[in-house]
């Protein structure tokens, strides 16, 4: 399969590759309606699948409980894509866990929820987030948001972020730039 250099660098990483080859491998019978990028040849196809898989690791886990679904979804099609976004933005490959640092967690946590949930977002996604995006589980004080949040979801269910003595990281400066292009394509 011809693939563009660029990703043939990426996919010496034996964690891409591993993602490559669990986004490429779809049954025949279930080609036609996967969501899954075919014929990758492109970075962001491959952050694409990554995306899809742990949409679709969310929805099977959370099966029964469409409010676990759609706080964990809400989380990985949006927070995370904010946080990306306001990374990229600094040039920072790392937000840090300390409130005295420039660019950290909690503050750009509770400012993107500012932005997010307003009218304006309930009224342009997924009519799934108004009937069961619970606002108030965002209201917990600032430890327990963060813990639930970032480490719960973000670190031990995703896996996107990777938690580091001083703060946090994406799990390649390439995801935080997929996010912030994914924060972009919210905003459009």
């Amino acid at each position: 399969r011809p693939l563009s250099q660029e990703l043939l660098v990426l996919l010496r990483n034996p964690m891409m590759l591993s993602i490559f080859k669990a986004s490429t491998q779809v049954e025949s019978q279930q080609a036609a309606k996967s969501p899954f990028k075919k014929d990758i040849t492109r970075v962001g196809e491959l952050l694409y699948n990554v995306e899809v898989m742990a949409r679709l690791s969310i929805r099977e886990k959370n099966e029964k409980n469409p409010r676990e679904l759609i706080f964990q979804r809400f989380i990985l099609e949006h927070l995370l894509p904010y946080i990306g976004w306001t990374m990229y933005q600094a040039g920072a490959a790392m937000i840090h866990r300390k409130e005295n640092s420039i660019l950290n967690l909690r503050t750009t946590l509770h400012k993107a929820l500012q932005e997010l949930l307003t009218d304006d977002f309930f009224d342009a996604f997924d009519r799934e987030y108004d009937r069961y995006l619970d606002e108030r589980r965002f209201d917990l004080p600032s430890r327990h948001l963060f813990n639930q949040v970032v480490r719960e979801v973000c670190v031990e269910k995703l896996i996107v972020l990777v938690e580091e003595t001083e703060g946090f990281r994406f799990l390649h400066n390439l995801f935080r730039d997929y996010s912030a292009a994914r924060h972009v394509l919210n905003q459009i």
